[in-house]
């Protein structure tokens, strides 16, 4: 459940910057960059079967706690690829509230921005509408590695945001290197009939290649059944990557994961075949996933999780 902060508290530190502080007028001000994060662009139809288009463009955020309410934030937006063309733009006094919500004793923030209706840019080029931004460092950051897999990771602090661009498009993000957490229900048969294995360890990990339109898909701690044991980690290598009717796709069939062995060798191998696999959003922000896949044409997962710690409705 989240709360309301009037107040910037301790844990706040990591994604607030710097406090001053006069007889007028307390400032909290922060300015973050975020160069990892996904932007896809949709036709505004959300009926359509018309793939979207993704980039890596760049997001500037400013805001100040001590404003919220008001105009507290401001957006600047560079090389965002629309029709093959990068698009800029800078957003300013936008509305900004600060929530607090804790998971396993720890406090995290999440900074909402919501800006309903039309939204002013400071030019004649773009005009952007219903602008809703979500700022936390409450992500699974868990910067587990994997070998074969880019370890660059993304920001400690995860940005998800949405907005209608030129009454043409939607434009929603989601990271680039983004770990899942929730819970897998496996199913498979045995003497006494069909199980059923609950496990809430095993952690996904997706990490896209934009301009390939490809995706690597580690699973951490894997364990599909009671008596089996917990793998290190399983690498799926070059699934496929869609983006239509506002959300993202990950699949692929037939794929022979990489068991790794230790933190630096990964070894093939063929009895944990996954038939099929697929990961796809399932919020409108981009945040929830639901997957389901078929190992070894016997056992039968699915998972339901998100990439931050938040639990209940977002606000």
């Amino acid at each position: 459940m989240t709360k309301k902060l009037f107040l910037a508290a301790a844990s706040m530190a990591l994604i607030l910057g710097a406090c001053s502080k006069n007889d007028d007028a307390p400032t909290f001000t922060q300015e973050i960059t975020y160069r990892k994060a996904i932007s896809v662009v949709y036709p505004l139809a959300q009926t359509s079967e018309e793939q979207g288009e993704a980039s890596m463009a760049e997001y500037k955020v400013k805001y100040d706690i001590y404003a919220a309410g008001s105009g507290a934030a401001s957006l600047a937006v560079k090389d965002l690829k629309v029709g093959g063309v990068a698009t800029s733009f800078i957003t300013t006094d936008l509305p900004m509230t600060s929530y607090g919500f804790s998971d396993k004793d720890y406090t995290y923030v999440m900074n909402v921005i919501d800006a309903k209706g039309d939204v002013l840019t400071g030019d004649n080029v773009n005009s952007v509408a219903d602008l809703k931004v979500y700022i936390t460092n409450g992500i699974y950051d868990l910067r587990l590695t994997a070998p074969g897999v880019t370890n660059d990771y993304g920001s400690d602090v995860g940005l998800y945001l949405h907005y209608d661009l030129n009454k043409k498009f939607l434009v929603k993000t989601f990271q680039r290197d983004t770990y899942y957490c929730g819970k897998t229900v496996t199913t498979y048969p045995s003497e006494e009939g069909m199980q059923a294995y609950e496990n809430e360890n095993i952690k996904y990990r997706v990490v896209v290649d934009v301009e390939k339109s490809k995706a690597d898909v580690v699973l951490y701690d894997a364990k599909f059944a009671a008596p089996a044991p917990a793998l290190t980690g399983m690498v799926l290598r070059g699934l496929d990557v869609t983006y239509f009717n506002g959300g993202f796709q990950i699949s692929g069939k037939d794929i022979v994961p990489e068991v790794m062995e230790g933190d630096n060798a990964t070894t093939p191998n063929s009895r944990y075949t996954f038939n099929d696999f697929t990961l796809s959003s399932s919020s409108s922000d981009l945040i929830d996933v639901e997957c389901s896949y078929t190992v070894a044409t016997v056992f039968k997962g699915a998972f339901s999780g998100s990439a931050i710690r938040i639990t209940g409705d977002r606000p």
